[in-house]
């Protein structure tokens, strides 16, 4: 483990939520019911400035996709608009850290003008040759990553620290470049699980993802989960706000 950071807090501010169909958010799942994840936006107060994990969705990148019926959000989760009521401006974000680039990672990733964005290669690539089958990107995936690419920091090794007490790990599985982040806090290690754990079952009972690229990927983060943190986060499970009501994970 890395040695802690005293000074790192986790904390997370609500920006609406995603439809996603049961099937996919576990093997097994029924793929006639439709669940709400929602998508919480991981930010940290650091001496180098505030870093961000991920950048939520933007509305117009739902249309692209011919979801925007099935997205919601409320006026107060604006992602730009809910950090500022935390006290951050974009021009505070020093680092974000963009785990995969799906609509609803990457939507807000050209709005930090300061920021240095970490992406894998393996990520970087695949969307600068996207496919058009590819299930949760758009070429709004491409644009926006053209747009701030001399902000990008391209992560080639499994391994990488961002800061003291961050560092994200490559696990490829959900998407070709998919990342998870590990946190160093004052109650112990946070791994932020991603989209390869939507959700609490997946964590909890070990069940895999039904939305992959690589399901032999998907299965040996599972096996790791155990090893990854004192605390293990799912990317858009509702039941995190019940159990961090303030937005603060401790």
């Amino acid at each position: 483990m890395m040695a802690i950071n005293k000074k790192t807090e986790l904390r997370f501010v609500k920006t609406g939520s995603v439809p996603s169909r049961e099937d996919y958010l576990y093997m097994g799942g029924d793929p006639s019911v439709v669940h709400q994840g929602v998508v919480p936006l991981f930010y940290m107060r650091t001496d180098d400035g505030v870093v961000l994990i991920d950048s939520s969705f933007d509305l117009k990148d739902a249309e692209v996709l011919g979801i925007a019926g099935e997205v919601m959000r409320e006026e107060a989760e604006d992602p730009i608009g809910a950090l500022s009521q935390v006290g951050i401006q974009p021009s505070d974000v020093s680092h974000l850290i963009l785990t995969h680039a799906h609509f609803d990672h990457v939507g807000f990733v050209d709005a930090f003008p300061r920021a240095v964005i970490y992406i894998h290669r393996k990520e970087l690539e695949w969307v600068m040759d996207l496919p058009s089958w590819a299930i949760g990107y758009g070429e709004f995936s491409s644009r926006k990553l053209n747009r701030v690419y001399d902000q990008l920091r391209v992560i080639d090794t499994d391994f990488y620290e961002v800061l003291p007490g961050i560092m994200v790990h490559y696990v490829g599985g959900h998407a070709p470049g998919c990342m998870v982040v590990q946190v160093e806090t004052n109650t112990g290690t946070v791994c932020l699980c991603g989209d390869n754990c939507f959700i609490y079952k997946n964590i909890e009972e070990q069940l895999p993802i039904g939305l992959y690229v690589d399901l032999y990927e998907v299965m040996a983060f599972i096996k790791r989960l155990p090893t990854m943190g004192d605390i293990l986060l799912p990317g858009h499970d509702p039941e995190m706000y019940t159990r961090y009501p303030d937005g603060v994970i401790r």
